[in-house]
């Protein structure tokens, strides 16, 4: 016991250490709050959820958020909007759901993100005469509506102005740039339909 705390007073001596063990304590309190505004959503201590306070974030219960997850509701440069997930709704490690300019991702209930998916809300403009680092977002394309029951596998990538209907499946890898009918199987890049479920 005492060999443990006298190791602990040996870090304190590494500012770096005390500046990360800061920074995650700042970090856990922002989950823990944003618990507490989504009760019954369960959330990872390793995501990372910018923008709630200004955006608005609507996380149903029994919804996931697991690690290594960016949830990105918009900057003051941009604009915030809103992210919602459904209710047993999995949004697995490592996906990046980002948006801007007052755009919406919903996702629906009974979903499942798989690993390293993107889902995009919003575009910036790409006029010449702005350097791209200041180009706002773009009013359109823009939101992604994802219905119930909807997988998407690993590395999918969900582009603005998307729906995808209840009960789709989207391959592993697929870059989905036009919206999906309902239990339609669509792969590749671009996606395109490659069946239905049945």
């Amino acid at each position: 016991m005492f060999a443990t705390f006298f190791r602990g007073l040996r870090i304190l001596r590494r500012p770096e250490l005390v500046r990360r063990l800061g920074e995650l304590l700042a970090a856990e309190a922002e989950i823990d709050a944003i618990r507490r505004a989504n009760p019954g959503a369960v959330i990872s201590s390793d995501a990372v959820i910018d923008g709630w306070r200004d955006g608005k974030l609507e996380l149903a219960p029994q919804s996931h958020i697991e690690r290594g997850t960016l949830l990105n509701l918009g900057d003051r440069h941009n604009g915030f909007g809103t992210i919602a997930i459904g209710a047993r709704t999995w949004i697995g490690p490592y996906n990046n759901l980002r948006l801007g300019g007052g755009a919406t991702i919903r996702i629906g209930e009974g979903c499942l993100v798989s690993q390293f998916c993107s889902i995009i809300g919003a575009n910036h403009t790409i006029a010449r005469d702005v350097k791209i680092t200041e180009a706002p977002a773009a009013a359109e394309p823009r939101d992604v509506i994802i219905g119930n029951d909807v997988w998407l596998g690993a590395g999918v990538t969900v582009l603005p102005g998307v729906s995808i209907a209840d009960g789709a499946v989207i391959g592993a890898g697929s870059i989905v740039t036009a919206s999906v009918g309902a239990y339609e199987i669509w792969v590749g890049n671009p996606a395109r339909k490659s069946g239905e479920r049945r």
